[in-house]
């Protein structure tokens, strides 16, 4: 074992109860990610670790989400969570890499049009899914994607450390809004109200995905890392919306003024958000069945990256389309934006 960040780091052949350290594959907030072997079977597996004696301890709270989305294959296999005497661990199936690690990978670090689009009709169905489960993720991020072959839905929707339940179980109802909250998620795809320490609702989980759209289609956004908190608060108050998404076909400002018109806890329409993505698709010419970018790496390339060998297939994929329509009646509701610039100029 060695140490980093004051963390134990475990090295390949280490033991933590009946599986075998692999290799890292990943680091958190506040937990490491590796990959390993059950020795009561030989199969692999995803294991997240942290320190039992952290001050800031989360996967008990993950495990028990995690336990919750089990009736869904948009959201990671769980196997087992566990104790020793330094640790906690939560055993997961093991998946591809990010579509953020995977667009790295890419001659031009960005995604095609085709992809894009493709992945972000997978991404809205992985998040409205989670938000059906009664839960917003508030972490939306390329990065909380990972790539999962032999699927009709090749994603799945991970790291639950910032999520809360958002729907009260004995009303089914949203929890009532709540009061300086303090920051959650990643600033470089959170939304305005979260830079403003507002309470999240399901909104802002859509509008993260519509920053990271941005990101795999440019493969940058505007205000680069976002590790300026300040100066990103502000450009993503003043940047006009058709300058933010210039890049994407223009059915995403429709998108984006639905969302910026949704009251905390008004449910989004995310089929009309789906239609209207399958419709730029149409525009576009763009066909589910066209190869992902990710299936014209080589093989060298995916094993250098990948925890897994084999990436997805669009062939492979069961997109459902349905015809689409306007958005236009939804977005017309009353309110005023708290999400984001709503100037169309």
């Amino acid at each position: 074992m060695s140490t980093r960040r004051d963390r134990i780091l475990f090295t390949p052949n280490d033991k933590i109860s009946h599986y075998t350290i692999i290799k890292l594959l990943g680091q958190g907030g506040y937990g490491d990610i590796y990959a390993v072997s059950d020795d009561t079977n030989g199969q692999i597996y995803a294991m997240k670790v942290e320190p039992n004696n952290a001050e800031r301890q989360g996967l008990n709270f993950e495990t028990n989400l995690m336990r919750r989305l089990q009736d869904s294959n948009l959201f990671p296999h769980f196997q087992e969570f566990g104790e020793t005497n330094t640790h906690n661990f939560l055993v997961m199936g093991l998946y591809g890499p990010s579509i953020s690690n995977t667009r790295r990978q890419l001659q031009q670090h960005h995604y095609t049009l085709s992809s894009a689009l493709r992945i972000g009709l997978y991404m809205v169905r992985c998040i409205k899914d989670f938000h059906v489960h009664g839960f917003i993720h508030r972490d939306i991020k390329p990065g909380n994607f990972l790539l999962n072959p032999g699927s009709n839905n090749p994603l799945v929707l991970i790291d639950y450390g910032l999520s809360r339940e958002f729907i009260d179980p004995s009303t089914g109802m949203p929890y009532p809004e709540r009061a300086h909250c303090g920051f959650r998620g990643t600033s470089k795809y959170a939304s305005i109200s979260a830079h403003e320490n507002k309470d999240l609702s399901w909104k802002d989980d859509l509008i993260s995905w519509m920053y990271s759209m941005i990101e795999l289609i440019d493969g940058r956004l505007p205000w680069l890392s976002g590790r300026d908190f300040e100066r990103t608060h502000r450009m993503k108050l003043t940047i006009p919306a058709r300058t933010l998404f210039s890049s994407l076909p223009g059915e995403f400002i429709d998108i984006w003024r639905h969302l910026n018109y949704l009251r905390f806890n008004e449910r989004p329409n995310y089929e009309q958000i789906e239609d209207l993505i399958i419709k730029s698709m149409a525009k576009n010419n763009i066909s589910p069945s066209m190869p992902f970018d990710w299936e014209y790496l080589k093989p060298t390339v995916i094993r250098e990256f990948s925890p897994l060998a084999v990436l997805p297939k669009a062939s492979e994929c069961g997109m459902s389309i349905h015809v689409p329509f306007s958005l236009h009646a939804a977005s017309d509701s009353p309110g005023t934006s708290q999400c984001g610039p709503c100037s169309i100029a």
